[in-house]
């Protein structure tokens, strides 16, 4: 049992206050252990890297794994930034306990889907997972893969609310932004820890068309529409507002009404 003690000073004497706080220290260490979860299977995809650049092949047991030298390279690659909307506002009311456990649901949702089409989990950064699509070998260009993990990420989210709404709990819909283009491709970091890192315009691209995303939508750049195959039919045109630095952008916007 755990409680919260409570001391208040009386005129014949202390007055000590016993609160059961059983069922909170419950919810706290099953909202850490969620949180836990997550970044152990961060910590296990980096492990997969660092283990096969360890191994007797070097780069060259990695470039089986990853089709990517140790030395790094400039790759056409597709990024996707996808966030759960209105959640800042949400975490800054919400005791801490509801908070993790509730993140912890929406970010495995998405996590869960960037795994399933084959993409690599770059990192989680508060409310949002950013994922690279074309480290891994696959039939399916990048855009075709990150466009279609983004359509099934708001299916999934869907069904993720369906259940939270039974049982009472508030929903939130999530916004992601789409970049294709080259960037350079590298495997960073100490003899403790490595992972791949990816830099460049498409980066910042894929990060600023979510950050213009509306819930339930997904923007991508023209690279990406263009090679989306029989995906294009769920993409409409638009025109985004100007940015400081690049003025307008010219986007394609899939959004799901509800």
């Amino acid at each position: 049992m755990t409680a919260d003690i409570h001391i208040f000073p009386g005129d014949e004497g202390d007055w000590i206050l016993l609160l059961d706080a059983t069922n909170e220290e419950m919810q706290r260490g099953l909202a850490q252990q969620a949180s836990n979860e997550l970044n152990l299977l961060r910590h296990k995809l980096a492990r997969a890297i660092d283990r096969c650049l360890k191994s007797g092949g070097g780069a060259e047991a990695a470039g089986e794994l990853l089709l990517l030298p140790e030395s790094g390279e400039r790759r056409d690659v597709s990024f996707l930034v996808a966030r759960v909307k209105g959640f800042t506002s949400y975490c800054e009311t919400e005791c801490a306990a509801m908070t993790l456990k509730t993140l912890d649901q929406y970010l495995r949702t998405i996590v869960d889907t960037v795994i399933a089409e084959g993409g690599w989990l770059d990192k989680i950064l508060g409310d949002a997972v950013m994922a690279l699509f074309g480290v891994f070998p696959a039939a399916s260009a990048p855009p075709y893969q990150a466009a279609k993990a983004a359509l099934r990420m708001l299916e999934e989210v869907e069904k993720l609310n369906e259940l939270r709404h039974l049982e009472h709990q508030v929903n939130f819909k999530v916004g992601i932004g789409i970049g294709s283009g080259p960037v350079t491709l590298g495997i960073i970091g100490s003899n403790r820890r490595r992972t791949i890192n990816a830099i460049g315009h498409t980066v910042d691209l894929a990060a600023r068309l979510e950050h213009q995303s509306r819930p339930n939508e997904i923007l991508i750049d023209a690279a990406t529409f263009q090679n989306t195959e029989e995906l294009q039919s769920r993409f409409a045109q638009i025109a985004l507002s100007a940015d400081a630095d690049e003025g307008p952008t010219l986007a394609f916007s899939s959004r799901v009404i509800g």
